[in-house]
């Protein structure tokens, strides 16, 4: 688990959503479901991020997998139920960049939960490597002062988990 979070003025976690289950005939993509056994630890991944940087609410795509992993970590975190935001679904980094930092310029410590490869392509280009999350991977950035939340310098990378379920 990590140590004491750090302050900052404004934090973003990125999460991949949890291991999935393939479609079944017929089934939609948006509709697929976490793998058995696959909701159960996310509750402890909530809590890990509590202990890794401050939250004020939980985004997500509002596909049925990617809405499962976020109320898990909601929970476990002890905030309230994720908002769906449609733009999340299947996002790329672009989109997910403009949603972030639109929610980090509103005041918000946003955990926004969503796929690859979008997820792990905006999560590189914060970093300044390359990330590869793997399901329910996730990282934590800090935000200090205008440049930072205008997107104009990079920020302080708090954490990278890329294989977090792998732990």
């Amino acid at each position: 688990m990590s140590g004491t979070r750090k302050d900052f003025a404004a934090t973003l976690v990125l999460v991949r959503h949890a291991a999935a289950k393939p479609a079944t005939p017929g089934q939609s993509d948006f509709d697929r479901e976490l793998t058995d056994g696959a909701a159960e630890p996310l509750g402890d991944l909530g809590i890990e991020i509590f202990f890794t940087a401050f939250a004020t609410a939980v985004f997500s795509s509002p596909a049925k997998r990617t809405f499962t992993t976020a109320c898990e970590i909601a929970n476990g975190y002890g905030l309230t139920p994720p908002e769906t935001d449609e733009r999340l679904y299947q996002a790329a980094a672009d989109t997910l960049r403009e949603f972030a930092f639109r929610k980090l310029n509103e005041d918000e410590s946003p955990i926004i939960v969503a796929h690859n490869p979008g997820i792990s392509l905006f999560a590189s280009q914060l970093a300044g490597v390359t990330v590869r999350f793997a399901p329910a991977g996730w990282a934590a950035f800090g935000f200090e002062g205008e440049e930072s939340l205008s997107g104009r310098r990079l920020p302080e990378v708090i954490e990278i988990n890329e294989d977090w379920a792998d732990r």
